[in-house]
């Protein structure tokens, strides 16, 4: 979902901050939706990024940064107990299938994650439905990006794109 918003702001932004800043102003001008959970980071930091109608919260980690779809800063906007609850397992999840991980290709076996136990699906296709994911990886000058648009995860394959900076 707006790929070519996020190219721009990646290569338009010199900072995490820079980016965050301008996450922020294009949702609330632009109004290119009603609700976001972004990640953007460099090789030090990830801001972790939601925003909902007029609101926005951000936090800075310092470590590995994994998000499911419902909002963890800004809890008041989780509708449905149940929704949340099984996002709660699949981030649970995640963060275990992750200690694996080596590089950024690693992480596309596990978006395609399907269980025995539905509760702990990473790729959904049910009333809820991953529709694309992206990977990206920073090396160099240059931001490796795995995608997938408008398919779920398993039923998809990710291309790769590289930017250079």
């Amino acid at each position: 979902e707006n790929f070519e918003l996020n190219k721009t702001i990646l290569e338009k932004a010199k900072s995490v901050e820079e980016a965050t800043e301008l996450y922020q102003k294009l949702f609330f001008e632009q109004k290119i939706g009603e609700s976001y959970n972004i990640i953007i980071c460099d090789s030090k930091q990830a801001n972790i990024i939601e925003l909902v109608l007029n609101k926005a919260k951000v936090k800075t980690v310092n470590e590995s940064a994994f998000r499911t779809n419902t909002f963890l800063l800004m809890r008041e906007y989780n509708k449905d107990p149940k929704i949340v609850d099984r996002s709660e397992q699949r981030l649970k999840n995640v963060l275990e299938l992750v200690k694996k991980v080596r590089k950024a290709e690693d992480v596309i076996p596990i978006l395609k994650f399907h269980s025995s136990n539905d509760l702990e699906n990473i790729c959904r296709h049910d009333h809820c439905v991953t529709v694309g994911s992206t990977i990206l990886e920073l090396k160099g000058n240059e931001i490796i990006t795995y995608y997938l648009l408008n398919k779920s995860p398993c039923k998809g394959e990710y291309k790769k794109e590289i930017i250079k900076f």
